[in-house]
């Protein structure tokens, strides 16, 4: 039986008190005037252009499970759990769009899960999304760490369907210390919200700050209300930008407030724009907020992107994975690995030079220069090639001495040599004498 099945089956009642639960730490105050929680964050364009980018990438590369061998390691493309990892998560879900959604949750609110399906025998067979805000986890009486998950209420109905799990069978990602960084930064949210706000309600007036309207006399309440409804018909919203306003009856209008120039506005937006992006350690230009940037520069903010953002996610989910997707009897023989090269790769030329070294050396064949770049191996490529002119340093000393070593003289012949005749000489001779 599945996971999904399994939780149709407990049934209790869901308590209606908002103040028990996720939702009353989402929902508190702060002094910016604006509410931010969980997935409201995403309506900040920094904010999803930050998740989105971390989870996307994460999600995007080849996740392989190597088997250890005296030489090194070797990849086990026919291994079970690479197809679980890169390709199906289970049968109604891409593993793509698990561990998006997974990674998604960890950074929006500290911690995301997913549900490991086993088959009789234990093996994993399937991995299921669960929502962060529908996990808590609980100590039983044993004193044993286990996961609760809370189904949401179907058709209306107020009640809710929960199971335990085992820790061992829920893939669990933290965020830093296992904090949700929306919520630790929910001032700053706020600010970005606020700031976000205002522009809108400005633009919303047309661009136009407000103001007074002054009368020479009093008005009576019908007169006020008419004067009001009139005015904000005729003057107010984008619809009545440029209009000319006609004023009779002693009316008289004046304007007054702060210029969004002078109250930078934009300075603002930025500003709270680039505090979003340190808190989730993207660099500017990944998300748009640099435009002053050449090729080289943005190359190198991808590498300082994929080193210092994604690497530490990553190596947290390995673990986990090695922990609780491999049997007892695999661990230390198998091991699973991110492949972060295509992330982590320079700008083309310096790629170019690092591989040109590493052929050149031997240190790298060319079929693995090839298998780095997603090119198929070609024959003959296998094997450690160096240059002619460099030789292993065992060898220096003999090939130095032969470089060393005298070249011997040509011998040159005697003048008893050249007066003795050879026998092929006297042979030549006598018959020169008989012919005569």
């Amino acid at each position: 039986m599945g996971f999904l099945d399994r939780i149709r089956g407990k049934q209790e009642q869901r308590s209606a008190d908002p103040s028990k639960g996720w939702l009353s730490s989402a929902l508190v105050q702060n002094n910016s005037g604006v509410d931010m929680s969980g997935e409201a964050a995403l309506s900040l364009s920094t904010v999803y252009a930050c998740v989105s980018k971390i989870a996307d990438s994460i999600a995007s590369v080849d996740k392989h499970v190597y088997r250890r061998t005296k030489k090194g390691k070797d990849i086990q493309m026919d291994h079970p759990l690479s197809s679980l990892l890169n390709e199906n998560a289970d049968y109604q879900t891409t593993s793509f769009n698990f561990w998006e959604s997974v990674i998604s949750d960890s950074l929006i609110y500290g911690k995301g899960h997913g549900y490991i399906e086993r088959d009789a025998s234990g093996q994993p067979v399937g991995l299921v999304y669960m929502p962060a805000p529908q996990v808590t986890q609980i100590i039983d009486p044993k004193g044993n760490r286990r996961f609760v998950f809370s189904s949401t209420p179907e058709n209306g109905i107020r009640e809710s369907k929960k199971l335990e799990m085992d820790y061992r069978d829920v893939i669990c990602i933290p965020a830093f210390r296992g904090l949700a960084p929306i919520e630790l930064h929910r001032q700053n949210l706020g600010l970005a919200k606020s700031a976000e706000n205002y522009g809108a309600a400005f633009f919303s007036s047309g661009g136009h700050l407000s103001g007074v309207l002054k009368v020479d006399k009093a008005l009576t309440d019908e007169q006020y209300q008419a004067l009001k409804q009139q005015w904000n018909l005729s003057y107010h919203g984008p619809q009545a930008n440029h209009a000319t306003a006609i004023l009779e009856h002693g009316i008289d209008y004046e304007k007054f407030g702060i210029p969004p120039d002078q109250a930078q506005f934009i300075e603002t937006r930025k500003m709270q724009s680039q505090e979003v992006a340190r808190i989730f350690g993207v660099p500017a230009s990944i998300v748009g907020l640099e435009s002053n940037l050449n090729y080289n520069s943005v190359e190198q903010q991808a590498v300082f992107f994929g080193t210092f953002t994604l690497a530490p996610i990553v190596k947290k989910i390995e673990n986990e994975l090695n922990t609780k997707l491999l049997a007892e009897s695999d661990a230390g023989r198998y091991f699973i690995d991110f492949d972060m090269s295509s992330l982590l790769r320079g700008d083309s030329k310096s790629r170019a030079d690092y591989m040109s070294t590493l052929l050149s050396t031997g240190v790298m064949t060319v079929n693995e220069a090839r298998a780095i770049e997603g090119l198929n191996p070609v024959e003959g490529g296998d094997l450690n090639m160096i240059q002619s002119n460099l030789l292993p340093l065992s060898k220096a000393e003999e090939f130095g001495e032969k470089l060393v070593e005298p070249t011997p003289e040509p011998v040159e012949a005697s003048e008893e040599d050249s007066d003795s005749d050879t026998p092929e000489t006297e042979e030549k001779a006598s018959d020169g004498a008989e012919n005569e």
